[in-house]
Protein backbone atom coordinates (compact mmCIF):
# COMPACT_ATOMS: atom_id res chain seq x y z
CA UNK A 1 0.00 0.00 0.00
CA UNK A 2 1.17 3.44 -0.90
CA UNK A 3 2.95 5.32 2.60
CA UNK A 4 0.87 7.95 2.17
CA UNK A 5 -2.53 6.64 2.08
CA UNK A 6 -1.16 4.84 5.44
CA UNK A 7 -0.01 7.86 6.73
CA UNK A 8 -3.19 10.15 5.74
CA UNK A 9 -5.46 6.87 7.44
CA UNK A 10 -3.84 7.18 10.66
CA UNK A 11 -3.87 11.14 10.09
CA UNK A 12 -7.49 10.81 9.69
CA UNK A 13 -8.19 8.26 11.92
CA UNK A 14 -7.11 9.82 14.91
CA UNK A 15 -9.04 13.17 14.16
CA UNK A 16 -12.05 10.87 13.89
CA UNK A 17 -10.76 9.32 17.96
CA UNK A 18 -10.31 13.20 18.99
CA UNK A 19 -13.84 13.72 18.02
CA UNK A 20 -15.48 10.43 19.69
CA UNK A 21 -13.62 11.54 23.25
CA UNK A 22 -14.40 15.04 22.82
CA UNK A 23 -17.90 13.70 22.80
CA UNK A 24 -17.61 11.63 25.31
CA UNK A 25 -16.50 14.33 27.63
CA UNK A 26 -19.30 16.47 27.30
CA UNK A 27 -16.38 19.06 25.10
CA UNK A 28 -16.87 20.21 22.16
CA UNK A 29 -13.74 20.31 19.92
CA UNK A 30 -12.36 23.79 18.57
CA UNK A 31 -13.56 24.31 15.41
CA UNK A 32 -10.08 24.57 13.42
CA UNK A 33 -10.15 20.33 14.61
CA UNK A 34 -14.12 19.46 12.63
CA UNK A 35 -12.51 21.58 9.88
CA UNK A 36 -9.43 19.74 9.73
CA UNK A 37 -11.08 16.64 10.26
CA UNK A 38 -13.79 17.07 6.94
CA UNK A 39 -10.69 18.81 4.64
CA UNK A 40 -8.49 15.18 5.05
CA UNK A 41 -11.82 12.94 4.42
CA UNK A 42 -12.29 14.89 1.59
CA UNK A 43 -8.92 15.20 0.40
CA UNK A 44 -8.44 11.58 1.21
CA UNK A 45 -11.26 10.10 -0.78
CA UNK A 46 -10.56 12.66 -3.28
CA UNK A 47 -6.99 10.71 -3.76
CA UNK A 48 -7.87 7.07 -3.36
CA UNK A 49 -11.48 5.97 -4.04
CA UNK A 50 -12.79 5.73 -7.14
CA UNK A 51 -16.78 6.84 -6.74
CA UNK A 52 -17.21 4.57 -10.25
CA UNK A 53 -16.09 0.72 -8.45
CA UNK A 54 -16.41 2.07 -4.50
CA UNK A 55 -12.65 0.78 -4.31
CA UNK A 56 -10.19 2.03 -2.28
CA UNK A 57 -6.68 1.99 -3.80
CA UNK A 58 -8.04 -0.19 -7.12
CA UNK A 59 -9.19 -2.76 -4.46
CA UNK A 60 -5.46 -3.54 -3.44
CA UNK A 61 -4.26 -5.39 -0.65
CA UNK A 62 -6.71 -4.62 2.52
CA UNK A 63 -7.22 -0.98 1.42
CA UNK A 64 -11.15 -1.74 1.21
CA UNK A 65 -10.50 -2.30 4.81
CA UNK A 66 -9.19 0.84 5.98
CA UNK A 67 -11.88 2.88 4.19
CA UNK A 68 -14.45 0.84 6.16
CA UNK A 69 -12.73 1.55 9.21
CA UNK A 70 -13.19 5.39 8.94
CA UNK A 71 -16.59 4.87 7.96
CA UNK A 72 -16.21 5.79 4.43
CA UNK A 73 -17.00 3.76 1.42
CA UNK A 74 -20.33 1.83 0.71
CA UNK A 75 -22.10 -2.09 -0.15
CA UNK A 76 -19.67 -1.56 -2.90
CA UNK A 77 -16.48 -1.36 -1.08
CA UNK A 78 -17.49 -4.42 1.84
CA UNK A 79 -19.00 -6.49 -1.43
CA UNK A 80 -15.48 -6.45 -3.06
CA UNK A 81 -13.39 -6.43 0.12
CA UNK A 82 -15.23 -9.86 0.85
CA UNK A 83 -15.61 -10.97 -2.72
CA UNK A 84 -11.57 -10.51 -3.34
CA UNK A 85 -10.70 -12.54 -0.31
CA UNK A 86 -12.84 -15.29 -1.13
CA UNK A 87 -11.21 -16.04 -3.83
CA UNK A 88 -7.47 -15.25 -2.57
CA UNK A 89 -8.37 -17.59 0.29
CA UNK A 90 -4.96 -16.04 2.25
CA UNK A 91 -3.54 -12.71 3.57
CA UNK A 92 -2.00 -10.32 1.35
CA UNK A 93 -1.42 -8.09 4.41
CA UNK A 94 1.45 -6.27 6.56
CA UNK A 95 1.92 -4.75 9.93
CA UNK A 96 -1.77 -2.81 10.21
CA UNK A 97 -3.71 -4.77 6.88
CA UNK A 98 -4.07 -8.06 8.59
CA UNK A 99 -5.57 -7.00 11.77
CA UNK A 100 -7.62 -4.27 9.83
CA UNK A 101 -9.24 -6.60 7.28
CA UNK A 102 -10.22 -9.43 9.81
CA UNK A 103 -11.97 -6.56 12.04
CA UNK A 104 -14.06 -4.95 8.87
CA UNK A 105 -14.85 -8.42 7.83
CA UNK A 106 -16.15 -9.20 11.51
CA UNK A 107 -17.71 -5.99 11.42
CA UNK A 108 -19.28 -6.29 7.91
CA UNK A 109 -20.85 -9.85 8.68
CA UNK A 110 -17.85 -12.33 6.93
CA UNK A 111 -17.19 -13.49 10.18
CA UNK A 112 -16.46 -16.69 8.86
CA UNK A 113 -14.39 -15.71 6.29
CA UNK A 114 -11.96 -13.97 8.52
CA UNK A 115 -12.22 -17.41 10.50
CA UNK A 116 -10.99 -19.13 7.40
CA UNK A 117 -8.02 -16.20 6.88
CA UNK A 118 -7.27 -16.71 10.46
CA UNK A 119 -7.28 -20.49 9.87
CA UNK A 120 -6.21 -20.46 6.36
CA UNK A 121 -2.63 -23.15 5.67
CA UNK A 122 -1.13 -21.67 3.20
CA UNK A 123 2.36 -21.52 2.23
CA UNK A 124 2.69 -18.24 1.30
CA UNK A 125 1.31 -15.85 4.67
CA UNK A 126 -0.35 -18.14 7.34
CA UNK A 127 -0.23 -18.54 10.82
CA UNK A 128 -0.53 -21.99 10.09
CA UNK A 129 2.95 -22.11 8.06
CA UNK A 130 4.64 -20.54 10.87
CA UNK A 131 3.49 -23.07 13.35
CA UNK A 132 4.56 -26.01 10.55
CA UNK A 133 8.17 -24.58 10.75
CA UNK A 134 8.25 -24.75 14.55
CA UNK A 135 7.44 -21.47 15.42
CA UNK A 136 6.33 -20.98 19.11
CA UNK A 137 5.65 -17.36 18.66
CA UNK A 138 4.82 -15.02 16.15
CA UNK A 139 7.01 -13.99 13.12
CA UNK A 140 7.94 -10.58 11.72
CA UNK A 141 7.44 -12.09 8.31
CA UNK A 142 5.34 -14.42 6.83
CA UNK A 143 7.68 -15.65 4.67
CA UNK A 144 10.12 -16.63 8.16
CA UNK A 145 12.78 -13.61 7.12
CA UNK A 146 13.59 -11.65 10.30
CA UNK A 147 13.11 -12.43 13.65
CA UNK A 148 11.15 -14.95 14.65
CA UNK A 149 9.49 -13.35 17.99
CA UNK A 150 8.29 -10.17 16.89
CA UNK A 151 4.81 -8.64 17.55
CA UNK A 152 4.46 -7.42 13.50
CA UNK A 153 1.19 -9.62 13.37
CA UNK A 154 0.11 -9.62 17.32
CA UNK A 155 -2.45 -6.87 17.05
CA UNK A 156 -4.97 -9.04 15.60
CA UNK A 157 -5.14 -11.66 18.52
CA UNK A 158 -7.21 -9.26 20.40
CA UNK A 159 -9.59 -10.23 17.75
CA UNK A 160 -9.35 -14.00 19.25
CA UNK A 161 -10.91 -12.50 22.93
CA UNK A 162 -13.43 -9.35 21.52
CA UNK A 163 -14.73 -11.81 18.50
CA UNK A 164 -14.35 -15.63 19.07
CA UNK A 165 -14.83 -15.80 22.11
CA UNK A 166 -16.94 -12.32 22.22
CA UNK A 167 -15.57 -10.59 25.57
CA UNK A 168 -16.49 -6.86 25.26
CA UNK A 169 -15.10 -4.46 28.41
CA UNK A 170 -16.71 -1.13 29.14
CA UNK A 171 -16.11 1.40 32.48
CA UNK A 172 -18.34 1.00 34.89
CA UNK A 173 -18.84 2.70 38.21
CA UNK A 174 -20.11 -0.31 40.18
CA UNK A 175 -18.68 -3.85 40.54
CA UNK A 176 -18.96 -6.01 37.52
CA UNK A 177 -22.08 -7.72 36.14
CA UNK A 178 -21.49 -10.27 32.80
CA UNK A 179 -24.29 -9.50 30.22
CA UNK A 180 -24.79 -11.72 27.71
CA UNK A 181 -26.25 -10.22 24.75
CA UNK A 182 -26.10 -12.37 21.48
CA UNK A 183 -29.48 -13.55 20.09
CA UNK A 184 -28.63 -16.54 19.65
CA UNK A 185 -27.05 -17.51 22.56
CA UNK A 186 -27.56 -19.20 25.71
CA UNK A 187 -25.86 -18.66 28.39
CA UNK A 188 -25.42 -20.10 31.43
CA UNK A 189 -23.90 -18.95 34.36
CA UNK A 190 -21.25 -21.33 36.13
CA UNK A 191 -20.43 -21.23 39.76
CA UNK A 192 -18.20 -18.32 39.94
CA UNK A 193 -21.39 -15.93 38.43
CA UNK A 194 -24.78 -16.67 40.53
CA UNK A 195 -28.19 -15.83 40.32
CA UNK A 196 -29.00 -13.67 42.98
CA UNK A 197 -33.08 -12.01 43.54
CA UNK A 198 -33.42 -12.72 39.71
CA UNK A 199 -30.60 -11.16 38.73
CA UNK A 200 -26.97 -11.95 38.16
CA UNK A 201 -24.97 -10.95 40.29
CA UNK A 202 -20.12 -11.70 40.25
CA UNK A 203 -18.87 -12.77 43.56
CA UNK A 204 -17.16 -10.09 45.89
CA UNK A 205 -14.06 -8.65 44.26
CA UNK A 206 -11.88 -6.19 45.87
CA UNK A 207 -11.96 -2.65 45.70
CA UNK A 208 -10.47 -1.47 42.53
CA UNK A 209 -9.97 2.30 41.28
CA UNK A 210 -12.04 1.46 38.69
CA UNK A 211 -14.80 -1.17 37.55
CA UNK A 212 -15.28 -2.90 34.17
CA UNK A 213 -18.84 -3.85 32.47
CA UNK A 214 -18.38 -7.11 30.75
CA UNK A 215 -20.73 -7.95 27.48
CA UNK A 216 -20.89 -11.98 25.77
CA UNK A 217 -21.36 -10.80 22.24
CA UNK A 218 -20.15 -13.34 20.15
CA UNK A 219 -19.71 -13.14 15.95
CA UNK A 220 -22.18 -14.65 13.86
CA UNK A 221 -19.38 -16.85 12.34
CA UNK A 222 -20.22 -20.49 12.28
CA UNK A 223 -16.84 -21.56 10.92
CA UNK A 224 -15.63 -23.10 14.40
CA UNK A 225 -17.98 -25.14 16.18
CA UNK A 226 -16.49 -24.25 19.66
CA UNK A 227 -13.92 -22.23 21.45
CA UNK A 228 -12.49 -21.52 25.12
CA UNK A 229 -10.54 -19.47 26.76
CA UNK A 230 -9.84 -16.77 29.94
CA UNK A 231 -8.22 -13.34 30.55
CA UNK A 232 -6.96 -11.36 33.09
CA UNK A 233 -9.36 -8.42 33.48
CA UNK A 234 -9.32 -5.58 36.84
CA UNK A 235 -11.93 -7.19 38.39
CA UNK A 236 -10.55 -11.16 38.22
CA UNK A 237 -10.60 -14.07 35.59
CA UNK A 238 -13.12 -13.79 33.07
CA UNK A 239 -13.03 -17.21 31.26
CA UNK A 240 -16.32 -17.57 28.34
CA UNK A 241 -16.37 -21.27 26.53
CA UNK A 242 -19.11 -21.98 24.00
CA UNK A 243 -20.17 -24.83 21.65
CA UNK A 244 -22.49 -24.65 18.86
CA UNK A 245 -25.92 -26.81 18.49
CA UNK A 246 -27.19 -28.65 16.14
CA UNK A 247 -30.07 -26.24 16.11
CA UNK A 248 -27.65 -23.53 15.12
CA UNK A 249 -27.75 -22.18 18.48
CA UNK A 250 -24.82 -21.47 20.51
CA UNK A 251 -24.42 -22.83 24.13
CA UNK A 252 -22.34 -20.70 26.15
CA UNK A 253 -20.83 -20.98 29.96
CA UNK A 254 -18.75 -17.88 31.57
CA UNK A 255 -17.51 -17.27 35.05
CA UNK A 256 -15.84 -14.46 36.62
CA UNK A 257 -13.67 -15.67 39.50
CA UNK A 258 -11.90 -12.91 41.81
CA UNK A 259 -8.78 -11.02 41.62
CA UNK A 260 -5.71 -12.71 42.64
CA UNK A 261 -2.48 -13.91 40.91
CA UNK A 262 -1.99 -12.44 37.48
CA UNK A 263 -2.54 -15.32 34.79
CA UNK A 264 -1.43 -15.13 31.10
CA UNK A 265 -4.65 -14.87 28.84
CA UNK A 266 -5.38 -18.73 27.05
CA UNK A 267 -7.61 -19.53 24.43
Amino acid sequence: MPEAFINTFYYLHGLQEMMQISEKMNNKLPIQFVEREKNVKNAFLDAYFDPETGDFCEGRAAGNAYGLALGLGDERTKKHLVEKYEALERFDTGIFGTSMLLEQLFSIGAGDLAVRLLTNDSEAASFAHMKRNGATTLWERWDGRESHNHPMFGACVRLLFTQILGIRMMPAAQPPVVIPTQPDVNTQPTQALKPLNGELQPPAVPASAQHFSYEIRLSSQRQLTWAKGSIQTPDGILSVSWELLENGEKQVEWSLAPAGEDKVPTM
